[in-house]
């Protein structure tokens, strides 16, 4: 067990920023629309996580950084979000 952890510590750091950059856009998220008395907690997280693979898309991160791979551009990110948006309601 101590070599799989071992083996597998990168990878987890790795993922749990991408977890902490999006709960710092949650925050933030949530705080602008502190007022707003129907936003939903849900409907925030959802909104940080898109914020966030935006940023992601035109800064990169850590977890991109690690396993080599570049992120979509932002055109294509939406790109495929629309794609799959369109047949999710087929």
């Amino acid at each position: 067990m101590d070599s799989y952890n071992l083996a597998t510590s990168g990878v987890r750091v790795a993922v749990e920023n991408v977890f902490g950059r999006v709960n710092q856009a949650f925050e933030t998220t949530r705080i602008l629309f502190l007022f707003n008395n129907t936003a939903s907690p849900d409907l925030l997280y959802k909104v940080a996580v898109l914020l966030t693979n935006f940023k992601t898309c035109l800064e990169g991160n850590q977890v991109s950084v690690r396993f080599g791979v570049d992120p979509p551009t932002l055109e294509e990110y939406l790109e495929a979000r629309q794609a799959r948006d369109f047949f999710a309601r087929r």
